[in-house]
This record gives structure tokens, sequence and C-alpha cells, in this order.
């Protein structure tokens, strides 16, 4: 889905204007975090929905406190600059790191599991 929404903006588009003429509800879509900036349709929505599953360290070593919050700093920063250009909020559809060492790393990969003391 990630190549869908730049690639088919006139399809969306029409799913939109057909929704809102059956709800009065918010509207979203589901964006995966590298690819949120590229949804050309979020004028036409209620909200920028985001899976946000942002890798947090670039290294395989549990993270740190300090290097967590670092990160989830900038990306708020990141996030609420995106969010204000585009007079929307960000609601976060998706969000979740399991037990591993490497969650932090790569939370999109599901199962991470601990073998002799390492992530596999």
């Amino acid at each position: 889905m990630d190549r869908t929404p730049p690639d088919h903006e006139a399809p969306w588009r029409d799913i939109i204007r057909v929704v809102r003429r059956e709800t009065t509800v918010p509207l979203t879509y589901g964006a995966n975090w590298p690819n949120y900036q590229a949804v050309p349709f979020w004028d036409a929505l209620d909200a920028i929905g985001l899976s946000a599953y942002f890798p947090l360290v670039t290294h395989d070593r549990p993270p740190t406190a300090q290097e967590v919050d670092a990160t989830w700093v900038r990306l708020h920063h990141e996030l609420t600059n995106y969010a204000r250009a585009q007079n929307r909020r960000v609601v976060f559809m998706k969000l979740g790191y399991d037990e591993s060492r490497r969650a932090a790393r790569e939370p999109w990969v599901p199962g991470h599991r601990e073998i002799g003391g390492a992530a596999v």
C-alpha cells in the first residue's frame, strides 16, 4: 500500500468523496511511517493516520531511555510540524514494540526472538 497513494490519488479522492456522502464520522488513511509525507490527499481527510513503527535506534544493543526519549522528541517535532503544515492532527493507527533487543531498531519486524542471547 505504500506506493498506492501517490500513484492512485484520483481513485482515493473518489473513495473519500463517496464515503463522505454516507457518513459524517471523521476519516483518515493509515499511512506507513516512512511514507506518510507522500500521501497527496491529506487535505480531503480529517486526520493524518500513521502506523508509527519508527526505528528508535540504529544499533542492535538495548537502547537507553535517553536514546528512546531523544528519538521521540525529534519525531514529535517532525510530526507536529508536518501536521501543522497540513492543517491536520496525527492519529497513531498502529504503534508497538515487542520485547526483543532489536525491536527499537526494526519494530515493523514481528516476532523477534531471543536465541542464545542474540536477537534473530
